[in-house]
């Protein structure tokens, strides 16, 4: 007969899955005593404000990955071959929330009364890449189009 797993209830009074053989060797599993949840997004607001004064400690992040947009080389259309791309780097790995960066100064064009079409890239993998940089070529599981 197979063991039925059924729901126990805590001290606290919350209710709890029980989980049938479980390794014996492991303590048992012991549930948290939970906050007010409301008043923990209260805290938690008050402290990033108190943060974005200057005061407090500031846990950074940043994105966990560079993005790119396509840049298509200028040629002549020819049926059935593909403009070679080129990736631009708008933000690289690790940018912070309102960072602000300068893009190196180039000349982009676009035909006049044709559809554009942006194609986004992000890499996991390319973390040196700096704002601005062209990428020429690349592998393929280097750059995932978005």
């Amino acid at each position: 007969m197979a063991a039925s797993s059924s729901p126990t209830c805590s001290p606290s009074g919350r209710w709890r899955p029980s989980i049938p053989g479980s390794a014996p060797r492991l303590p048992a599993a012991r549930l948290l005593e939970g906050a007010d949840l409301d008043l923990a997004v209260a805290r938690g607001a008050a402290y990033y404000g108190y943060v974005r004064r200057g005061q407090g400690v500031r846990i950074r992040g940043g994105t966990a990955r560079a993005y790119y947009v396509a840049v298509e080389s200028v040629m002549p259309a020819v049926p059935g071959l593909q403009p070679p791309v080129q990736a631009l780097c708008l933000a690289p790995f690790g940018m912070e929330e309102g960072s602000e960066a300068a893009l190196p100064a180039q000349e982009f064009g676009l035909v006049v009364g044709e559809q554009v079409r942006f194609r986004f890239f992000g890499s996991s993998v390319r973390r040196q890449d700096q704002v601005g940089a062209l990428l020429e070529d690349w592998e393929p599981e280097e750059l995932q189009e978005l």
